[in-house]
């Protein structure tokens, strides 16, 4: 009987364990309020990337484009008065241009 209980109870665990999905954190359309006339004109040099790293099993409901375009999106609306010019994510290892 007590090897019974024990077996259930390891299968019971193991299904738990290896049945969970795992969800990938996706940004939602932000609302803020711009900052009208903060970095008036200057230029923005952004570097986004997305460094999660996303086991196969997971449910992923965005690319890593798609969240990189949101936090743009969310920048550029939060600070419109400004130029932000969105870098290739190669540009973020190399030395920072003058100024």
């Amino acid at each position: 009987m007590k090897g019974i209980v024990i077996f259930i109870s390891l299968l019971t665990l193991t299904s738990i364990s290896f049945g969970q999905k795992l969800y990938v954190w996706c940004p939602k359309e932000q609302v803020t309020k711009p900052r009208q006339g903060f970095l008036q004109n200057d230029t923005i040099d952004l570097v986004i990337f997305d460094g999660r790293i996303i086991p196969e099993k997971s449910k992923v409901e965005c690319t890593s484009e798609n969240t990189i375009l949101e936090v743009q999106k969310m920048l550029k609306q939060t600070y419109p008065s400004a130029f932000i010019n969105l870098m290739a994510i190669s540009d973020y290892y190399k030395d920072p241009r003058p100024n």
